[in-house]
């Protein structure tokens, strides 16, 4: 964040451009309290009532307000795993008002099109990005593995999983970050403020609570509010992909990184990881000036700085989604095979 910050890019939109974007959202989604996806849809630009609505919504991201009536929001929570209904288990989902995650999804878009255009994400966060995909991720993942079975590189693969990644975002975390990719400071104030004052239901098979909870309560309580800015939140994956970057450039700096040039085009490559939003994948390398018995320590040292920057940001490591393998080829008569797991 030290950096200074990239030019400020304003949020603006013609009332065509407003209603266009509500033509890709799908007239059955649900949201929390007010007007309705499908209601929204019935009207169109050319209208008093378009034009109206159009002006109204882009009101907030000029003065860093949310309206009273978007300040209302409904968690369901859903199985991640169909057999598996513990709880502890189930995916928290935020359904924030229509009219508001609208505006949350034009934040989002914004920022990613802006830290794209300034260079500010890291080349290794994969996740929500134009141009890169899932299955680019997995196929150059495995690119490097293949690379290192060629060579007989020793290394260790380090997989780790963030717990929640979207629900754990600190405020400030999200609002240094809002405006180190351009965002205003009305815009980021929408978005924060928004997340404080949010009151909650809750919502299950048997209906939506009458019951609700919010800044109020938790200020009694614990005198302090949480954090996160919710998933299901149409600026999270922007966020999420402005608040990891930094990291992988930490990582970087503290020479956390392994490097090659590749096959044909002979491109060199330095690469902290593989990031996909909140899994992110680590290689090291034994490097010249060390020895095998150093490797394993020394990962566990950039692990350990990994683990500090992403609990810097709120986020926290999912050790039962989170695994490391010793990959290393030994020769024997000609002939090269890797060391099986109980002999490393």
């Amino acid at each position: 964040m030290r950096k200074p910050l990239q030019p400020i890019q304003e949020i603006a939109w013609t009332d065509k451009e407003y209603f266009d974007g509500w033509k890709k959202m799908k007239e059955d989604t649900s949201s929390a309290p007010g007007l309705s996806f499908s209601q929204i849809k019935c009207i169109t630009e050319g209208t008093t009532s378009g034009q109206v609505l159009s002006q109204l919504a882009m009101t907030p991201l000029v003065l860093g307000i949310t309206p009273e009536d978007w300040q209302e929001a409904t968690e369901v929570l859903i199985p991640k795993k169909a057999a598996d209904l513990r709880p502890g288990k189930l995916r928290t989902i935020t359904q924030f008002s229509a009219q508001m995650n609208h505006n949350k999804k034009l934040i989002g878009k914004t920022m990613m099109q802006h830290a794209e255009k300034h260079g500010f994400l890291a080349d290794e966060q994969y996740g929500s990005r134009k141009g890169k995909s899932a299955g680019l991720h997995a196929m150059n993942k495995r690119l490097v593995t293949d690379l290192m079975r060629i060579m007989k590189i020793l290394g260790i693969y380090v997989v780790n999983n963030a717990s929640g990644c979207y629900d754990r975002i600190l405020f400030l975390v999200a609002y240094l970050t809002m405006r180190h990719v351009g965002m205003t400071e009305e815009v980021a104030k929408f978005v924060i403020s928004g997340l404080m004052d949010m009151t909650y239901s809750v919502r299950t098979s048997y209906g939506t609570s009458k019951t609700t909870y919010g800044p109020d309560e938790w200020i009694a309580e614990w005198g302090c509010l949480p954090h996160g800015i919710g998933q299901g939140a149409g600026d999270a994956p922007g966020m999420w992909a402005g608040v990891s970057s930094p990291l992988f450039e930490i990582m970087s700096d503290e020479n956390f990184e392994f490097e090659f040039r590749s096959v044909i085009t002979k491109t060199y490559l330095k690469l902290a990881g593989f990031g996909f939003v909140d899994d992110t994948d680590f290689l090291n390398f034994l490097k010249n000036t060390q020895s095998s018995d150093t490797l394993l320590a020394d990962t566990q040292k950039g692990l350990s700085l990994w683990e500090g920057l992403l609990r810097t940001t709120g986020g926290a490591i999912d050790p039962t989604k989170s695994d490391w393998v010793w990959i290393e080829q030994k020769w024997k008569n000609g002939h090269w095979k890797y060391e099986r797991k109980d002999e490393t």
